[in-house]
Parts: structure tokens; C-alpha cells; sequence
């Protein structure tokens, strides 16, 4: 209770929270300290002077005059997961705003079999059947998205202080295969930007290709962000809301050049239908994929296929980590699985002592006493 610096998803928040005389709780975050402080200190004057009541409206939106909680303060134990599951969205649009589509997909399955379930009732059993029956129509990958899910609306549960325990503690995603996804060659990548029948995609297949920056990244790109004499490029709208800089090669530079700047539309990647922002891509990008032949590629093998390059030619994994925006380099290494740096250094070991072999030349040794004395 009281005035707290919450962390989630990496994200610092400065968070209000108070219990009424009712029993109930105010909870929001507010900018900076001095107003979640401010507000504060006027929720335990009203409580003291009697008149908390009135101040509650005014801080939830209350204009019927009405003394009843409103219906966010409303939610009990016994509320079942589909009621809280919009409250538990609404949360998301703010605090995780990247993951909301992913949850409110999973929600869509998960109230089906267990909407109806209070949350107080809930048991780790009615999850694990859930999996069972689950995993006979969708694949490992997604049974774990839908538990990430119903874990996260648990400990946002607890969060809230309706429950006391969650339920789903400690509760372990399933053990997947790993598979080590198919790479674009070079040829292969500048085939794919050839294909595109629109010049605003094929720009930013280029630039993907290139930079191993994300979709979302590239769309949201003005062409106040692009330095050209140092040829960077600078990412504001980034998915860990974390800028970074990312280096423009004389492929991808060449592309962005062909581009319309569209009088007052800031955005590197316009639609010149509507001249306006591109928003959903994809159909005009899998024309082009299916046109060279290559139906598997979608965006994000794009970032993947830079990914790779950059550590054929030479650049260590923390580097990597840097460019493409990852907080942790277990992920980076998920992108260039199977292409580590110690590997790439073997390969090019191995290519010398086959040149070595076919020219009829040993390699140089080292002269002089070895460790033992013995020359």
C-alpha cells in the first residue's frame, strides 16, 4: 500500500495503491512521483475528514453520484476468469501493449473450456486436463503461449490483491523440440526485394534484410530518424521502448533512396493508395515470397537471415544482441542457432586445412623447445 516503484517487463511504473474503509482498492500509475504523491496524500485526508466517497468517484469516473463501487472496484474472489479476463486486457493495453494481441488470442481459447471457473475455485488440475485436450488440435508452442497466458492473468489476480495465492505458482511450460529453422542465403534475400510488385515493400524487405531490425520497427520509421551521413538509422518505437541505432549498408541505403517522400506524411514506408502510413503489408510481401519460390519466408526470417550473416562475418554475439534489440542473449542465440561464432571459427578452420590439402602445403609450425624441452 501507499506510493510504490513497480518493475514490469522491464519497465519501471510508479504505482498508487490504497484500500477504501469499504474494503475495496484504488489502484493507478501516474507519470511522476510528486503527482502519485500528491494524489496520495488527498485519498487519506478524504478518509479521515469522512468524505472518501465522493473523492473515489472523482478518481474512478463516477458521475451518476451514485455510492455504489464501480465496477472495476467490484471484482471478488469468486469472480469467474472470463469477467476477469477483461480486466486483466485492459491492464495489458497499458502495461504490455506488444504482448495484447497474443493474450487476447489465448483468452479466446482458454474461456471456452474455463470461463466459467471462479478464481478462487481454480486448481493446477483443471489446467493440466486443459493441456491434455489442447495438445490433440495445436502444437507445444501454442499450448505454452495459452499457459503463459493464464499465469500471467494469475499473478496480475494477486497483484490486484483478489487472491492471496496464485494458484499457478512454479507452473512449468511444456518441453519443446528443438528445431533449427531454415536461413535465407544472400542470393536467395536479394531474389526475395526483386520480387516484391510494390517499391514501398521491397525498400523495406531490403532495410529488414539489412538491419535485422522488426516489421513493427520499419513501419513505425520517419524519415527524421535516418542520419544519412552516418548512414544510421535511429529506432524510437521499439518493442522493449528501449532506442537504438542500427547501421544502413550500401544495399539497403540504395533502396530507401528510391523511395517518395509524400508531402505531409512523416513515414518512410507510405501507401500510395491513401498516401499514408502502411499498416498491413503482409498480403503484398507473401506475393512476392510465393513468386520466388520461397512460401516459408515471412518478416521475422528476415531479422533471422541478418542475424546469421552477422556472425558469418565475424561479429560476436553480444554485437548482435546490441543491433537487434534483445534484452537477453539467450534469445540471440535462438536466432543463430546452429551459425555460433565458435562453430563459424572451426568452418573456416577447416576450409584453410582443405586449401592446405589441395595446394600440397602443410601449415606453418611453430619452431624452438616445446613444453616439455623436446624439439
Amino acid at each position: 500500500m501507499g506510493v510504490n516503484r513497480v518493475k514490469k517487463r522491464g519497465k519501471e511504473r510508479i504505482e498508487v495503491r490504497r484500500r477504501w474503509p469499504d474494503g475495496t482498492t484504488f489502484r493507478r500509475y501516474y507519470p511522476n512521483m510528486t503527482l502519485a504523491r500528491n494524489t496520495l496524500t488527498r485519498i487519506e485526508s478524504y478518509i479521515l475528514d469522512g468524505s472518501w466517497q465522493e473523492l473515489r468517484r472523482e478518481l474512478t469516473g463516477e458521475t451518476d453520484g451514485a455510492d455504489q463501487v464501480p465496477e472495476t472496484m467490484q471484482l471478488q474472489p469468486t469472480t469467474t476468469i472470463r469477467e476477469f479476463s477483461q480486466h486483466f486486457l485492459e491492464d495489458r493495453k497499458v502495461s504490455a501493449p506488444k504482448s495484447w494481441d497474443r493474450y487476447a488470442l489465448s483468452l479466446r481459447t482458454l474461456n471456452q473450456s474455463l470461463g466459467d471457473v471462479a478464481l478462487d475455485d481454480f486448481r493446477r488440475g483443471l489446467l493440466d486436463d486443459y493441456v491434455q485436450r489442447r495438445l490433440k488440435k495445436v502444437s507445444r508452442g501454442t499450448v505454452n503461449r495459452d499457459i503463459a497466458c493464464l499465469r500471467a492473468l494469475f499473478s496480475y489476480a494477486v497483484e490486484s490483491e483478489i487472491l492471496t495465492a496464485d494458484p499457478l505458482a512454479k507452473y512449468k511450460l511444456l518441453k519443446t523440440d528443438e528445431t533449427v529453422r531454415s536461413v535465407l542465403t544472400v542470393g536467395q534475400f536479394r531474389s526475395l526485394v526483386d520480387q516484391m510488385d510494390r517499391l514501398p515493400i521491397a525498400a523495406m524487405t531490403a532495410l529488414l534484410g539489412e538491419t535485422g531490425m522488426r516489421k513493427g520497427e520499419a513501419l513505425a520509421l520517419s524519415w527524421d530518424d535516418i542520419r544519412w551521413p552516418d548512414r544510421t538509422v535511429r529506432l524510437q518505437h521499439t518493442k522493449n521502448g528501449k532506442a537504438r541505432f542500427v547501421p544502413l549498408s550500401d544495399y539497403s541505403t540504395e533502396w530507401l533512396q528510391r523511395l517518395v517522400r509524400y508531402v505531409g506524411c512523416p513515414y518512410v514506408f507510405v501507401n500510395p493508395r491513401r498516401a499514408k502510413r502502411w499498416i498491413n503489408p503482409e498480403q503484398a510481401f507473401k506475393r512476392g515470397a510465393e513468386a520466388t519460390g520461397l512460401s516459408w519466408v515471412g518478416f521475422h526470417d528476415l531479422r533471422r537471415f541478418r542475424a546469421c550473416q552477422w556472425v558469418r562475418l565475424g561479429l560476436d554475439l553480444e554485437t548482435i544482441m546490441k543491433l537487434l534489440g534483445h534484452s537477453d542473449l539467450r534469445t540471440t542465440q535462438l536466432y543463430v542457432k546452429g551459425l555460433e561464432p565458435h562453430l563459424e571459427k572451426v568452418r573456416k578452420l577447416q576450409d584453410r586445412e582443405t586449401e592446405w590439402e589441395t595446394c600440397g602445403r602443410q601449415p606453418e609450425m611453430a619452431t624452438g623447445p616445446g613444453k616439455y624441452g623436446l624439439s
